[in-house]
C-alpha cells in the first residue's frame, strides 16, 4: 500500500490522499507550499519541504517524471524502501535556536549530522519492518529502529542541553557583577547538593547490595537444606553433610561447642545448592526454593550492574563542576569548623575566678550533702545496706557537674567515686552466693577460717582507702578555703 497523506489548513484537516492525489492537488493550487502535511498525523511539515511535490517552473530542464521524484510516489513497492522514498526531508529536525542576551549575540544550535543519519537509518529500518511478512524479522528490525531512534534522541537532548548551558553562560558573561556572583553561588550550591545526593545514593546502593547478598545466601541455604532433605543433588556433598550431622549430635550430647561444625555444614549446603543453580531445571522436590534462589541471584546481578553505572557517574564531568563542588564542600567545612569552635568555647572552663569559686562551692556543697546523707548506710553492719549505700553514693557523686569547678575539688570527687565503687563491689562479692558456697566448701575441707579472713581483709582494705580519702578531703578543703578566701564546709 502506498503512502497516505493528510493535509491541515487553518480551518480543517483533510485526507488521507495518495501520493498521486497530493501531487494533483498541488498542481491545481489546492495545496500551497505553506500548508502543513503529514503521513502519520503526528509530525507535520510544510508542503514545500516534501521533495518532488512542487516542481519549480523557472527551470529550463524538463520536468522530472513521477518515477524520478524523490519525495512523493504513487505506490510503495513491496520490497525495501529508503529514507528518500519516505518523502520527508530530515532537514527540519533542528535544535531550536537559543537566543542569548541581546548584548552577547546569539548561539545557533543545529542537530549534529550524526544524529540525522541515525534518524534516517531508524526510519529505514522501521519501514522495512512494516513491509516484512515474517513477524520475527519484523520484530528484529523494529527493535533496531527503536534502539537507533533512542540513541538519536539521547544524543540530540545532550547536545541541546550543552548548547542551552553555553547560551546561558554567554548571557551571564556580560551581566552586572552582582548578577554573575549570584549565578555562581546558585551553581555552586546546586552542584554541591547534586554531588552530595549522588554520594548518598551510592552509599544506599552499597547497603542495598549487602542486603540482597544476605537474602541470596539465605535462599541458597534454604535450597541446599531442601535438596538434602529430598535426597537430591551431589551425593558426595550429601554424604559429608550426613557425617557432620552425626558429629554435631555427638558433640551436643557432651555439651561441647558446635559453632565451627555448623558453619562447615552451611558451607556444604550452599555448595550443594550452587550445583543446582547452575542448571536451568529445578531439582525434584525443591522447585519453590530453586525459584526463590534464582530470583535472589538475578536481583543481586541486576543491582550490581546498576551500581557500576552509578559509580561511573559519581565523578564530575568537567573542571567547572570540580571547581564548584570543591568550593561548596570547602565552605561547608569552614562552617562546621566555625560552629565547632563556638561550641567548644561555650563549653570551656570559665576564666572568671568569681565564677570558678561559685561553681566550686556548689560542687563541694553537693559532695558534702551526698556523703553526709548516706553515712548511716555506709556505716551499717548489714552487708546489703552498706553495699547499696556505697553504690548510690558512687553513682550520684559521678553525676555532679564538674565543668568550671576547680580541679582540686574535682579530684576529691573522682577519688570518692573510685572508693565507693570499690566498696560496693567488695560488698557484693562478700554477699554473693558464690562466696558463701566457696566458704562452705573450704570449711568442709578443713579450712574453716579462710572465708572469714578474706572478708576481714577486704573490709580492712576499704577502711584504709576511706582513711586516705578523708585525708585528701581535709587537705583539699583547707587549700580551697585559702585560695578563694571562702570557708568550705566540712563533712
Amino acid at each position: 500500500m502506498g503512502q497516505q497523506w493528510y493535509v491541515r489548513s487553518p480551518d480543517e484537516e483533510t485526507g488521507p490522499y495518495s501520493a498521486g492525489e497530493l501531487r494533483r492537488l498541488a498542481a491545481e493550487g489546492s495545496v500551497s507550499p505553506d500548508v502543513l502535511v503529514s503521513i502519520d498525523r503526528q509530525r507535520w511539515i510544510k508542503a514545500s519541504q516534501v521533495r518532488g511535490l512542487f516542481i519549480p517552473k523557472s527551470k529550463s530542464s524538463p520536468s522530472p517524471t513521477p518515477e524520478a521524484a524523490t519525495g512523493v510516489e504513487d505506490d510503495a513497492s513491496p520490497g525495501e524502501s529508503t529514507p528518500a522514498q519516505e518523502g520527508i526531508s530530515t532537514s527540519h529536525l533542528e535544535v531550536p535556536r537559543e537566543a542569548a542576551d541581546k548584548n552577547t549575540g546569539s548561539v545557533r544550535a543545529k542537530a549534529k549530522p550524526a544524529d540525522s543519519s541515525v534518524i534516517n537509518s531508524a526510519k529505514e529500518l522501521g519501514a522495512r519492518a512494516r513491509d516484512y511478512a515474517r513477524p520475527d524479522e519484523a520484530k528484529e528490525l523494529a527493535d533496531r529502529a527503536l534502539g537507533q531512534a533512542k540513541q538519536a534522541s539521547t544524543s540530540a537532548k545532550a547536545h541541546a542541553t550543552d548548547l542551552t548551558g553555553r547560551a546561558r553562560d554567554a548571557a551571564v558573561a556580560t551581566a552586572p557583577f552582582w548578577e554573575r556572583l549570584l549565578h555562581e553561588i546558585r551553581e555552586i550550591v546546586g552542584a554541591t547538593a547534586r554531588q552530595t545526593a549522588r554520594l548518598i545514593g551510592y552509599g544506599c546502593s552499597i547497603a542495598r547490595t549487602r542486603t540482597l547478598l544476605r537474602k541470596a545466601r539465605g535462599t541458597q541455604l534454604a535450597l541446599g537444606n531442601r535438596m538434602y532433605e529430598a535426597g537430591v543433588g551431589d551425593g558426595a556433598i550429601r554424604g559429608q553433610i550426613a557425617s557432620l550431622d552425626d558429629r554435631i549430635a555427638s558433640v551436643e550430647l557432651g555439651k561441647g561447642s558446635t559453632k565451627q561444625m555448623e558453619a562447615e555444614k552451611k558451607g556444604l549446603m550452599i555448595r550443594l545448592a550452587a550445583d543446582a543453580l547452575a542448571q536451568d531445571v529445578a531439582p525434584t522436590g525443591a522447585a519453590a526454593e530453586h525459584g526463590s534462589a534464582v530470583s535472589a541471584r538475578n536481583a543481586v546481578e541486576a543491582h550490581r550492574s546498576r551500581l557500576v553505572s552509578t559509580r561511573a557517574g559519581l565523578a564530575p564531568q568537567d573542571t567547572t563542576s570540580w571547581r564548584r563542588i570543591g568550593l561548596g564542600y570547602g565552605v561547608v567545612m569552614l562552617a562546621l569548623a566555625f560552629a565547632t569552635t563556638l561550641f567548644l568555647r561555650s563549653a570551656s572552663v570559665p576564666t572568671d575566678s568569681n565564677d570558678t569559686a561559685a561553681m566550686t562551692v556548689e560542687y563541694w556543697r553537693r559532695l558534702n550533702n551526698l556523703v553526709r546523707n548516706n553515712l548511716n548506710g555506709l556505716n551499717s553492719s548489714d552487708m546489703v545496706t552498706s553495699t547499696r549505700a556505697a553504690s548510690q553514693v558512687a553513682s550520684e557523686l559521678a553525676s555532679i557537674p564538674s565543668v568550671g569547678v576547680d580541679p582540686e575539688a574535682v579530684n576529691v570527687g573522682l577519688a570518692g567515686v573510685t572508693l565507693f565503687r570499690r566498696a560496693a563491689e567488695v560488698g557484693e562479692h562478700l554477699g554473693s552466693d558464690e562466696f558463701l558456697f566457696n566458704s562452705m566448701v573450704r570449711g568442709a575441707s578443713g579450712d574453716v577460717l579462710r572465708g572469714y579472713n578474706e572478708a576481714v581483709g577486704a573490709r580492712k582494705s576499704i577502711r584504709e582507702d576511706l582513711s586516705q580519702w578523708l585525708d585528701l578531703y581535709t587537705r583539699t578543703r583547707a587549700f580551697l578555703s585559702q585560695k578563694y578566701n571562702i570557708d568550705f564546709n566540712a563533712l
